[in-house]
This record gives C-alpha cells, structure tokens and sequence, in this order.
C-alpha cells in the first residue's frame, strides 16, 4: 500500500463560509441563489442527465430543493459565483469528496472567461 491509511468516517465537513478563489466564490447555500440557479437550471435542462438533482419543472421545485439542502446542519452546500455576482452552480458532498452540479455551459463560460476570451 501506498502512503497511511486513513480512516475515512471521521472527516469534518467545511465550515459553512464564504471560500474566495481565483475563478469563483462559494457562498454558503440559501434562497438568495434561486433566481440566478433557476435561469441557468430552465436554459439546460439535459444537463442534469447524471446529476443527483434535477431536472426542475418550475422555479418551485428548485425552490424546496435548495430550502432543504441550505438549511442543513450536517452538510454544507455552497453556490458558485463567477466573477460577475451570479450564482451558477451548486458544490455538494458525496462519499467523502465534493462534486460540482453545474451546468456546462457555465463551465465553459468560466474557461473562456479565464483565457480572456469572453
């Protein structure tokens, strides 16, 4: 075996703050984000194929998604902001790492934007 075994039940969560980085913002999950996440989730509605949430009918079942995972103790879930203020995805836990649940197009967005070439 390579490198310590580690015992993986016993990793702390983040705490549920603001994280700054080069690209984005996480910002702790809440019902501010619905607005800009239902634009970007009703424009891509295939995107969500593989995700664990989605597709949404209407503005409400995103809604009582993101009251539920916002109010959530035990996990945290943030929004990703791009460089503009809006929110354009969710980063979640899932089996000891975090997934993003974006939409592509946004990631593509975010690539061009780093390249200068938006």
């Amino acid at each position: 075996m390579l490198g310590t075994k580690i015992d993986q039940n016993h990793w702390a969560f983040p705490e549920k703050t603001t994280l700054q980085g080069q690209y984005v913002t996480l910002e702790p999950l809440s019902l501010n984000h619905l607005s800009d996440l239902w634009a970007e989730a009703k424009s891509a509605p295939d995107s969500f194929s593989y995700l664990r949430y989605g597709p949404f009918e209407t503005a409400d079942t995103l809604r009582v998604l993101l009251t539920d995972l916002s109010s959530r103790t035990d996990q945290p879930f943030w929004a990703v902001i791009d460089s503009t203020g809006s929110a354009r995805g969710l980063l979640f836990p899932r089996a000891g790492c975090y997934r993003f649940a974006m939409w592509i197009k946004m990631l593509v967005r975010l690539r061009l934007a780093a390249f200068g070439l938006l």
